[in-house]
């Protein structure tokens, strides 16, 4: 799959996100190795459709959190991957919400869900699965792997780790995205293909904002999916920004 940026498909979603620019590009299988404890399938991604999508994101408290009153996105999705940018919201609005019970029963029932806090994802990313998932406490300490640049541990507990790699911007406001497409990537190889072969993904991406980090302040969160039981189940969670 060529991950190049480009503006093949440039369109806008409209709802609470405001505007948002979506990224859609015919998807190849993501061909390549496991990316955690489990086996994956090597089946080919089916190509999607391409439309205008009009999922609007949940309501928020700042921060990355989302009120539990907020309304999922609701009604039919052609995102170009039917349904799967539905799908992304409602996963952005749990981790916002750390309701991990909730999210548990969005994560695919085989294979479980990994985090990584960069774009590439290590052979012993943490996995989780469902089960563990739903009982996990938010005190849970985790090796998540190597913090850039230092090389020590990210030992962190849940809670810190969602803080610094997963709700550490807004995204469910992210006004890029990119459906099977990267839409921004730094110096870290993005392994996608290899660590979650034949599944569907969902960047969020925040263009750097501040002259002083001439743009290398952006930041993306890429939402991995597969099929189980006719449903988008989540299998990845990739955090991705600059890196040294």
């Amino acid at each position: 799959m060529d991950h190049k940026v480009s503006s093949v498909w440039r369109m806008t979603a409209i709802g609470a996100l405001g505007m948002a620019t979506v990224l859609l590009l015919p998807a190849c299988g993501l061909a390549g190795g496991s990316g955690g404890a489990t086996d994956r399938p090597s089946s080919v991604a089916t190509p999607p459709t391409t439309a205008a999508p009009s999922a609007p994101a949940p309501s928020d408290t700042g921060g990355g959190s989302t009120s539990e009153e907020s309304p999922a996105p609701t009604g039919p999705v052609d995102d170009g991957v039917p349904g799967l940018l539905q799908r992304a919201y409602l996963v952005l609005r749990d981790l916002g919400n750390r309701d991990l019970a909730h999210l548990a029963g969005l994560v695919h029932p085989d294979l479980g869900v990994t985090f990584s806090p960069y774009a590439y994802v290590e052979p012993n990313a943490v996995t989780l699965s469902a089960g563990r998932l739903a009982t996990l406490a938010l005190q849970e300490t985790f090796v998540w792997g190597t913090f850039d640049g230092i090389g020590d541990p990210i030992d962190l507990s849940v809670a810190d780790y969602f803080d610094r790699f997963v709700t550490h911007q807004d995204f469910a406001r992210a006004p890029l995205i990119g459906i099977d497409h990267l839409v921004q990537t730094g110096n870290t190889l993005v392994n996608l293909d290899e660590a979650f072969p034949g599944a569907h993904f969902v960047e969020f991406n925040i263009p750097g904002v501040d002259p002083q980090y001439a743009g290398m302040d952006w930041a993306s969160l890429r939402l991995v999916f597969e099929q189980a039981g006719g449903q988008w189940m989540l299998v990845g969670v990739v955090g991705d920004r600059w890196t040294i």
